[in-house]
């Protein structure tokens, strides 16, 4: 504000603060390297638009491998091209009806109601498609757009912003300089990175842990062992192992979960009692990689659990392609002195030759089996087979889902040594398991 000498009329010291309040309004909106519009612009104007009728579109721009514009030809060539980019944005806006924004870094926005913002993206396509001549370099830019349109995809900026991204990334995938709409089609992927953004989250907030389930010997009545399964508390809401294990499969995050449940488990062990014998999942892409048995010789070593205690359970999918690795990472394992066990069996089609192929110490009945067992002769039969074939190959057994008393008898009476089931207890954490 300027400062005039002598003294100022009460009408111009309300100029003087109006006009530096405007400029204070001017510097909170507006992005210093491009004079674009800023983040803050733009939520205000999303907020103004969309409880008005009609639809409001937000197409999310991006520079291509921005990164090596900065990397290779330094920082200040590189806001040389966000400011060349912004001019392209800051002249089609005008022309077009829409307005536009920098978001942050090498993202920008562009902003449209009741208009189509296609020949936006467009015109700005063929301006980006011819090289810039900066600092005596010849730049080749590509960009790419994802479009999404409230309030069909979302009603607040945050939902919105997100379906944009998710259809930009869809158009890095499939070439750059593409602009992609975003579908319900790609809800599914959206939702799984939403779920992956949590996932990351999950360890710094201590949201995993695992809970038990005791395994009886069906002769004594007695606990043998627990069950250990892994458990997501995510915004008030249980996610299920099936989907976060799998989604952390995926994207390679499931060695960093394994470490964090393997030290959650070692805090716990003392539940557990001295004898009980405990059995953990694990996965498909555990099972391929040599890190499982550097975690697994980690965690016998730290808390000294003996590995004569310790199971590794699989499905046929873990176990999938057979093949002379996957034996040996087995083997390798089992030299530690641990035991490896294959749930669910008698319901795929390929158990048996795992049996034969891979070193299995033990077999869990599928639980459809059990719950069938007085009504269904085949599945009678099914067990009998399973009961038969685990005494030729000195392999044990395990009947999962036993949920009653009659069932239980029956299963000690053709042979198996221990089973676990909803008759004996639900999961539960480490502080209800019998060590306490």
């Amino acid at each position: 504000m300027t400062t005039r000498p002598g003294k100022q009329t009460d009408e111009e010291i309300l100029q003087d603060e109006k006009a530096y309040e405007q400029e204070i309004q001017h510097l909170f909106f507006t992005d210093p390297l491009t004079g674009l519009n800023n983040r803050q612009a733009l939520c205000r104007d999303f907020a103004r638009h969309l409880p008005c009728p009609g639809f409001l579109e937000l197409a999310l721009i991006n520079i291509d491998r921005f990164k090596d514009i900065n990397d290779g030809l330094g920082h200040h060539t590189g806001d040389l091209v966000l400011m060349e980019i912004g001019r392209y944005l800051d002249e089609i806006a005008d022309s077009r009806q829409c307005r536009a924004y920098r978001l942050a870094g090498d993202e920008f926005v562009f902003l449209a109601a009741e208009c189509e913002i296609d020949a936006a993206c467009r015109e700005l396509l063929a301006a980006a498609s011819m090289p810039v001549s900066i600092k005596n370099h010849f730049i080749k830019l590509n960009l790419s757009i994802g479009v999404a349109r409230a309030p069909d995809h979302g009603d607040t900026f945050e939902a919105l912003i997100q379906c944009a991204n998710t259809a930009m990334q869809q158009a890095k995938q499939k070439d750059s300089g593409r602009i992609h709409y975003f579908k319900a089609e790609l809800l599914p992927y959206l939702e799984a990175q939403a779920l992956l953004t949590g996932l990351e989250e999950s360890l710094a907030q201590h949201e995993l842990s695992y809970v038990f389930q005791p395994i009886f010997d069906l002769k004594q009545g007695e606990i043998i062992g627990y069950e250990a399964l892994a458990r997501w508390q995510h915004e008030g809401h249980s996610i299920s192992p099936e989907v976060f294990i799998s989604l952390a499969d995926k994207t390679g995050q499931i060695h960093r979960i394994q470490d964090y449940l393997f030290d959650h488990l070692a805090k716990r062990l003392d539940a557990l009692g001295d004898t009980a014998y405990l059995t953990l999942n694990i996965s498909a892409s555990q099972l391929a990689s040599d890190q499982l048995f550097i975690a697994v010789k980690r965690f016998l070593s730290e808390t000294g659990f003996s590995p004569a205690r310790l199971e590794l359970e699989l499905t046929e999918h873990s176990l999938l392609p057979a093949n002379d690795e996957t034996v040996n990472r087995m083997k390798q394992l089992k030299a530690l002195g641990i035991k490896f066990v294959l749930d669910n069996f008698g319901a795929g089609f390929s158990g048996l030759s795992y049996l034969r192929d891979f070193p299995i110490d033990k077999v869990k009945i599928d639980g459809a089996f059990i719950t069938d067992i007085h009504q269904d002769q085949k599945s009678l039969g099914v067990i009998l087979s399973i009961m038969n074939l685990a005494r030729h190959l000195d392999i044990g057994v395990v009947a999962k889902g036993i949920e009653n008393l009659s069932q239980a008898d029956l299963m000690q009476k053709l042979g198996c040594q221990s089973g676990q089931g909803y008759l004996y207890s639900k999961w539960a954490g480490a502080s209800s398991c019998a060590g306490n």
